[in-house]
């Protein structure tokens, strides 16, 4: 291997190297935007899953009155 050949390999080795480094900012930055949307989500999440309880809540008031109106009509 002559001296030339191997300053071309370690050339390519050393843009390589840039590429990567580019390729993993790059990855970082993507990783903290879906990071962001995740803890998004988990607000989203969160507020529906409070909707849920209310309305399973007026949901049992609801059905124990109709059992309790149900029982009054068949006594």
């Amino acid at each position: 291997m002559t001296i030339e050949e191997i300053r071309s390999r370690k050339e390519d080795q050393t843009f390589d190297f840039v590429k990567n480094v580019a390729v993993n900012a790059e990855n970082v930055a993507v990783n903290v935007e879906n990071v962001a949307v995740n803890v998004e989500n988990v607000a989203v999440n969160v507020a529906v899953n409070a909707v849920n309880v209310a309305v399973n809540v007026e949901n049992v008031a609801l059905n124990t009155k109709s059992l309790a109106e149900h029982w009054d009509l068949n006594r």
